[in-house]
């Protein structure tokens, strides 16, 4: 391999992880927001979540919307299992064009009733980022340093 080549894909990634990063966690101000009554809340829609991770998701729907949201509320999860079906709630989304075939919006970041939150996005997206923009930093160090040693040409 080539110096360059190397730093190209640190670069690469580096870029790729700070792209994840922003565009997996908004803010309030940033997102859509629908407010609507609840029309359906499991943790089951369709053949959806895998076996494995029954009881790791929600889906939920609110009657001024067309997708279904699937949210993994972790620690949350008995907020969001307290929602009744007709409770008003108000949702912040950003609302990718790329929802399934089974119209399920994967974006929701949070779920507000009554002014109180009750769903918030992990954050997990960060700590996943700054990880992959650590792999780059060091891929781009260990590349100078055997650059420098001479095992690797410009």
């Amino acid at each position: 391999m080539r110096l360059r080549v190397l730093l190209a894909i640190a670069v690469g990634i580096a870029i790729a992880s700070l792209y994840y990063m922003f565009t997996n966690v908004k803010e309030k101000k940033d997102c859509q927001q629908k407010t609507g009554n609840i029309v359906f809340l499991n943790k089951q829609f369709l053949n959806l979540p895998k076996k494995e991770d029954i009881g790791n998701y929600r889906y939920i729907s609110i009657n001024n919307y067309p997708f279904i949201f699937e949210l993994k509320p972790a620690e949350q999860s008995q907020k969001i299992d307290s929602l009744q079906i007709g409770d008003e709630i108000t949702l912040f989304y950003t609302d990718f064009s790329e929802t399934s075939n089974v119209n399920i919006n994967r974006s929701l970041q949070f779920i507000k009733k009554n002014n109180k939150l009750y769903y918030k996005v992990s954050g997990n997206e960060n700590t996943i980022g700054m990880i992959g923009i650590a792999i780059a930093f060091l891929l781009a160090l260990v590349s100078f340093l055997l650059f420098k040693k001479g095992n690797i040409a410009l």
